[in-house]
């Protein structure tokens, strides 16, 4: 099992771990799109989604022991570049939204910022997924301790995510590695029909923490 830097090879695993930690979320933002969009945000070089912001995890093929496949994927940045991913963001978005499309993405965009300001002299943590068949291996926490290696040592002071309030399983996961609840905003803010098709009594994003 290695960890390493991702690479444009790697945008199909990524997209299909943005995918995994999406939620209800990526539709939302997104449209019927969506994973389209994420694909080829993964193949850029400047938005959040992109290869240069991820780390995988490899680990051998067991019927192949000369290849290796992707069991997981964390995707992180400074909190201080956020703004500079979301203009890479709105380039891959012009291939398939019109203007008034664009402009209601940069809305809902705004929203997340508004909703979860992150301290500048934190690191993001923008998605971390581990594939189904890969689970329980502990690939969640050696990505998690690779990330936060990386931050701390650039001098950055806190880590930071958001996860639905409701994916209790996760909730617990994170609580495990140290993270706390840091805020918490009900989804209805960000849109009543994102609230309703969550199916869960006063849905909400928590923005977690852990300081290091």
């Amino acid at each position: 099992m290695i960890i390493r830097k991702a690479n444009p090879n790697d945008a199909s695993d990524i997209a299909k771990a943005i995918v995994s930690a999406g939620g209800h979320f990526l539709p939302w933002l997104f449209g019927r799109n969506y994973r389209k969009i994420i694909y080829e945000s993964a193949l850029s070089e400047n938005c959040s989604f992109s290869w240069i912001n991820a780390d995988v995890c490899e680990i051998s093929d067991a019927e192949n022991p000369d290849s290796s496949k992707i069991a997981g994927v964390v995707i992180s940045y400074a909190s201080e570049r956020e703004h500079e991913m979301d203009k890479g963001m709105s380039d891959v978005l012009r291939k398939y939204f019109g203007f008034f499309s664009l402009f209601s993405f940069i809305r809902k965009a705004q929203k997340a910022v508004k909703y979860f300001p992150k301290p500048k002299d934190s690191y993001y943590i923008l998605a971390i997924a581990v594939f189904e068949e890969y689970k329980g291996r502990g690939i969640a926490g050696k990505l998690m301790g690779w990330i936060e290696s990386r931050a701390r040592s650039s001098g950055y002071k806190s880590l930071m995510l958001e996860v639905e309030g409701y994916n209790h399983s996760a909730i617990r996961s994170y609580q495990k590695f140290g993270f706390h609840k840091h805020g918490e905003v009900p989804l209805k803010l960000f849109s009543r029909k994102l609230a309703r098709e969550s199916k869960h009594k006063n849905p909400s994003m928590w923005l977690l923490k852990k300081e290091m």
